[in-house]
């Protein structure tokens, strides 16, 4: 583990940038599974059917973020943008309970007129609110990769 001070967290542009290139993936992967489910028959005709819809993408979704949180220690828009959502204590990947937190304090962060994520603006480890309820920092790089940083390297070549 790396000491706090030598940590890069991901910034709003950083994170928005990943959220945006996640959410059209999802998008995707929703209009194909669903999609397939109809096919298969397993989608409800009448007006039972698009509440049935809504709960699989719901799900989708939910599935797909925390495991990718949890086996992956982020989503592929956060790796793309070398992002890891890490324990803000250890810098360990987040355990399966603190993901299910973190989705949930996406809702709460959404529900509150986005201030939840906003609030990453101002924080000094750029935590949102879902971050906090969670205790999860997202930081850039691997915190557990020992090759230091490319100024790092520019100073010593100095």
């Amino acid at each position: 583990m790396r000491p706090a001070a030598a940590v890069r967290y991901a910034g709003f542009r950083r994170r928005l940038g990943a959220v945006l290139a996640d959410g059209a993936l999802l998008l995707l992967l929703d209009v194909i599974l669903v999609r397939l489910a109809d096919i298969a028959g397993l989608v409800p005709e009448g007006p039972g059917g698009e509440l049935v819809r809504q709960l699989l993408s719901a799900l989708l979704a939910a599935a797909f973020v925390v495991g990718c949180w949890v086996h992956l220690a982020g989503t592929p828009g956060k790796r793309l943008l070398d992002c890891r959502v890490v324990d803000a204590d250890t810098l360990e990947p987040p355990d399966t309970g603190q993901a299910l937190v973190r989705y949930v304090g996406y809702l709460v962060s959404f529900a509150g007129l986005m201030l939840g994520f906003l609030w990453m603006i101002r924080d000094r480890r750029h935590q949102g609110w879902h971050d906090k309820l969670a205790n999860t920092v997202v930081v850039v790089g691997d915190p557990e990769d020992r090759l230091p940083d490319l100024e790092t390297v520019r100073r010593a070549l100095r």
